[in-house]
């Protein structure tokens, strides 16, 4: 049974919100390292493609089972992929983490209203 769907305007500030507050994390030590830079890049063309795949899930109002089996597994694609842009150097450094971490908890929240 699928569930209701919130307006793609509202998802469209919800997901620059996301991408806003990891930049702010970020940026927060004031310095963007080259990893982290690679690491926002990803997150920000992932988070694009996530918009248009939620956004054409919501063009009838309801977002079927298989729609949000497919919104769920691009979320698993999106950190599992931000994870190995942080590894590419063998090593997570904190900052990597956080962002990381953010992110995770961002997407929980927003999967969740």
């Amino acid at each position: 049974m699928g569930k209701s769907a919130t307006n793609p305007d509202t998802n469209d500030v919800q997901l620059q919100n996301i991408l806003t507050t990891i930049f702010i994390q970020a940026v927060q030590d004031g310095i963007i390292t080259p990893e982290e830079k690679s690491l926002l890049d990803k997150i920000k063309i992932d988070m694009r493609k996530y918009k248009e795949l939620l956004n054409t899930a919501l063009e009838d109002g309801i977002i079927t089972d298989e729609e949000e089996k497919a919104l769920s597994d691009f979320r698993k694609r999106l950190l599992r992929s931000a994870y190995e842009i942080s590894r590419k150097d063998h090593n997570i450094d904190r900052d990597e983490r956080e962002i990381i971490s953010l992110l995770v908890k961002l997407l929980i929240h927003y999967e969740g209203a």
